[in-house]
């Protein structure tokens, strides 16, 4: 089986719905989730705006996510390919307020990012890339759901072409999910929009502490 997004959220929708009965809605897009509205001026969100697209226009439509599930767990799901890493997002992820609940591992973020090889693509694309996954990763707080769920498929394969069976992408997606949806223990997020106790590592800081509204 190719390690896709489509396959991906499938096989989450149905380990999700059995342990937590919670509803799939593949391809979801949110009329907040924009990279065109506004942003307060001096927030992150704005000054990732302005270091990474500048003037620049950018796109007016919704952005869609790979999936959202609905209660209890309440969360956007987004699957990171190779073109996700790059040197935009982890300038980015640099600008991220400290006290941002995130639910992936920044720190392997990073390494992926430093890692990634030049690749075929503008850097106005993966610019703009990298602003959108930092909406998806900052807004939702902000929006009564828990922080977005990432996985990159480099944290399910052991090289860039492997296929898996079926069954292990399956136990490969249980064991990511026990590390940051205490899976087994049938919680959700640990009351992450709380505390950000699966954020195991925060870049050098950049903005203000103690305001979760700083992102907007």
């Amino acid at each position: 089986m190719k390690v896709t997004e489509d396959n991906v959220v499938r096989l989450l929708a149905r380990l999700i719905g059995r342990r937590f009965a919670a509803r799939c809605e593949a391809k979801k897009s949110l009329a907040w989730l924009s990279p065109a509205l506004p942003l307060p001026p001096g927030s992150a969100l704005a000054r990732i705006r302005q270091e990474l697209i500048g003037s620049a226009a950018v796109a007016k439509r919704p952005i869609i996510v790979a999936a959202r599930f609905g209660p209890p767990l309440s969360l956007l799901f987004e699957f990171d390919d190779a073109t996700h890493f790059n040197r935009w997002r982890a300038r980015a992820l640099e600008l991220y307020p400290v006290e941002a609940p995130l639910s992936f591992s920044v720190r392997a973020c990073m390494e992926l990012c430093h890692d990634a090889r030049a690749r075929r693509v503008s850097s106005a694309k993966l610019r703009q890339q990298a602003f959108r996954d930092a909406l998806v990763d900052l807004l939702p707080p902000a929006h009564g759901l828990n922080p977005t769920l990432r996985i990159a498929r480099a944290e399910l394969v052991d090289s860039p072409r492997q296929e898996l069976r079926e069954s292990e992408l399956e136990k490969r997606l249980v064991k990511l999910l026990d590390e940051r949806v205490a899976f087994r223990a049938n919680t959700t997020f640990l009351h992450m929009l709380r505390h950000p106790s699966a954020k195991p590592w925060v870049p050098t800081v950049i903005a203000p502490r103690g305001n979760t509204k700083a992102c907007l």
